[in-house]
């Protein structure tokens, strides 16, 4: 008995830190909030529509689902599994930075190429570091199935 429960403490007491402690990148650049259908009216712009694929079975239950993103060095926000958000930026390259924790903190940068007026990228965490990959179009049922950032 006496050593069953010490066990329980000591695993209790090494998970406790994966629990939460994965501070919320703040937020810095201004998103567009409930229209994901917008159009940039400046040609020079892209509308990117950024949104979190993560598998909640793989990685939510322990909230490892859970990105920090930033965009070109500026704070995106934390997208977990179904959240999306909606930012103009210029077109161009873009850096997108992203990071997640599992036992340890991963984290990753991409480059993508953003020249259309409407850009979208899905990104997910992976066992060992963060992918981002850019996309043709949303998913048929992307309203349904994902909401906006708080």
């Amino acid at each position: 008995m006496r050593k069953s429960t010490l066990l329980s403490f000591l695993l209790f007491v090494l998970l406790l830190p994966l629990t939460g402690c994965f501070t919320p990148v703040k937020n810095e650049i201004p998103l567009v909030r409930g229209n994901v259908h917008l159009i940039p009216t400046n040609t020079n712009d892209t509308k990117l529509v950024i949104y979190n694929t993560a598998n909640p079975v793989l990685y939510g239950a322990d909230g490892s689902s859970r990105m920090n993103v930033k965009l070109n060095g500026k704070g995106l926000g934390r997208l977990n599994f179904g959240q999306y958000a909606v930012v103009v930026i210029p077109k161009g390259k873009c850096q997108i930075d992203m990071q997640h924790l599992d036992l340890v903190k991963f984290s990753s940068q991409r480059w993508l190429d953003l020249n259309a007026p409407e850009s979208f990228v899905e990104i997910y965490p992976t066992p060992t570091s963060n992918e981002a990959k850019l996309v043709p179009a949303l998913p048929p049922d992307f309203e349904r199935k994902y909401e906006a950032i708080p």
